[in-house]
């Protein structure tokens, strides 16, 4: 009978005193990597999209935001836009998050002529359209619930999955 035994990684917990250039680096070397080996990737990506988020809100917060008369984000929309990162799978290229003027929020991912697919949050619904081929084209409305929409996943692991 064979055993195999996995080898620990060895995780360095603690640096001497030092003052040299050199030791300052590798004490930020070890920080770093101690940071990223904390990290899950899933988290990373939907980290990636929860700053994004944050982004436009804060470029969307005031009435007026777009240099016309656009809605600041509406509440609703935040809480459907971070319900939604956190059914999206984590196949999917990493889209645009950008603000509407009537206070909505759209996730966007474009992959160029012919491939463009949009979920734009409204009043707990989620709008989508997508031109999906040459000749292709869906749209609708679903309401968000504990999962994903299953016509917004078909098209989404369809067209856009990058697995």
């Amino acid at each position: 009978m064979m055993t195999a035994i996995a080898a620990a990684t060895p995780y360095i917990t603690e640096v001497g005193p030092g003052c040299s250039e050199t030791f300052h680096t590798l004490r930020a070397a070890i920080s770093a990597f101690r940071k990223h080996a904390d990290e899950s990737i899933v988290l990373g990506w939907r980290q990636a999209l929860r700053d994004r988020l944050a982004d436009v809100l804060q470029e969307a917060s005031e009435r007026g935001w777009d240099g016309y008369e656009a809605e600041p984000i509406a509440d609703l929309a935040i809480a459907t836009a971070r319900h939604l990162i956190g059914l999206l799978p984590e196949t999917l290229p990493l889209p645009d998050i950008v603000p509407a003027p009537h206070g909505e929020i759209a996730f966007e991912w474009d992959r160029g002529r012919n491939y463009l697919f949009t979920i734009t949050t409204n009043q707990g619904l989620l709008i989508y359209a997508g031109i999906l081929g040459p000749d292709r084209k869906q749209y609708g409305q679903e309401p968000l619930g504990d999962e994903l929409p299953g016509s917004i996943a078909t098209i989404l692991g369809s067209y856009l999955s990058k697995a």
